[in-house]
């Protein structure tokens, strides 16, 4: 599983998707014959991402509750703040932002909860980057100000450039 889960990150790191797709089934299949719910949420979230990236949203969609589901079996609170985040994500691309603010929102109560200080960054970002599509610059700006400032604390480049990029977009 682990060959697996490796080749199919290389393929989607190289834009290889129906590769990457390919190779996270056959981690999803050795995972589900050991029956690690873990690791096959994990497959599954990780396939969501790549219809995502393929903008195959309903497909993502599937597979991100399906994630979420079983990460709600085992109680993995991390990887429910994540699902539901991936979940808002393809709710925002399909342009469902009710939706995706209920998940958004939901992500960011957990990870505030369990104390997830390293994956804060992105559902805070992806707050304000919803916001900016709902004509609310004043509220993007307050997430993008709060993101970057975690982002610069734990020295995180890829979050502190996203919400630059927000802070950017909300005031234009």
């Amino acid at each position: 599983a682990v060959e697996a889960r490796e080749a199919a990150q290389i393929a989607e790191e190289q834009g290889e998707y129906e590769k990457a797709l390919a190779q996270f089934e056959r981690s999803r299949a050795i995972e589900k014959s050991l029956n690690d719910q873990k690791a096959m949420a994990s497959a599954l979230n990780n396939i969501g991402l790549i219809h995502s990236n393929m903008e195959n949203y309903e497909l993502a969609l599937q597979h991100h509750q399906l994630s979420l589901e079983l990460r709600e079996e085992t109680e993995d609170k991390r990887g429910i703040a994540a699902s539901l985040n991936n979940i808002g994500t393809v709710h925002q691309a399909l342009e469902q932002y009710s939706e995706a603010m209920k998940c958004y929102e939901q992500s960011l109560a957990i990870k505030r909860a369990i104390g997830d200080e390293r994956n804060l960054p992105a559902t805070i970002d992806n707050l304000g980057e919803l916001h900016i599509l709902l004509g609310d610059p004043e509220a993007a700006i307050q997430y993008c100000k709060e993101g970057l400032a975690l982002a610069e604390r734990l020295e995180a480049l890829n979050y502190q450039k996203s919400n630059c990029g927000c802070l950017y977009k909300a005031h234009k």
